[in-house]
């Protein structure tokens, strides 16, 4: 089986872009499903591959990567810090992470009852009514 898995994946190199994908239970809705990154190393134990954000905690087999050509990320601009997935999903979130915050008000959202409004999120204009000035 080994053969046979490196004669159908290609070795991947140092510098090199790869595709994770992300457990549909460690990212939102709204969050894509493969995440680009970097290969930072290799050895024995496997890739050890970086983010924007962070690097990935532990190794990863060649056949949890999928090699992609991008040529947007270089090791440089990689932090030294080591998350996990999840965490490092959360940063990347264009929604911060799994779950949405939803306003369930029926009036306007004015007082710190409102959820959203505690949260500092801006809800629909259902709920804000028209006295409500955003800057």
């Amino acid at each position: 089986m080994i053969t046979r898995s490196t004669r159908t994946l290609r070795p991947l190199h140092i510098g090199d872009s790869v595709a994770v994908p992300v457990s549909q239970f460690d990212r939102s809705k709204g969050d894509p499903p493969n995440i680009i990154r970097i290969v930072l190393e290799f050895d024995q134990r496997g890739y050890q591959i970086g983010t924007r954000t962070a690097k990935i905690r532990g190794r990863l087999a060649r056949n949890q990567v999928e090699f992609i050509r991008f040529t947007g990320l270089n090791s440089e601009h990689i932090p030294d810090e080591e998350s996990s997935i999840r965490e490092i999903v959360r940063a990347q979130s264009i929604c911060g992470g799994q779950g949405f915050r939803r306003c369930h008000c029926k009036s306007n959202c004015l007082i710190k009852r409102c959820s959203c409004l505690k949260a500092g999120l801006i809800c629909n204009s259902a709920c804000l009514g028209k006295d409500h000035v955003t800057t």
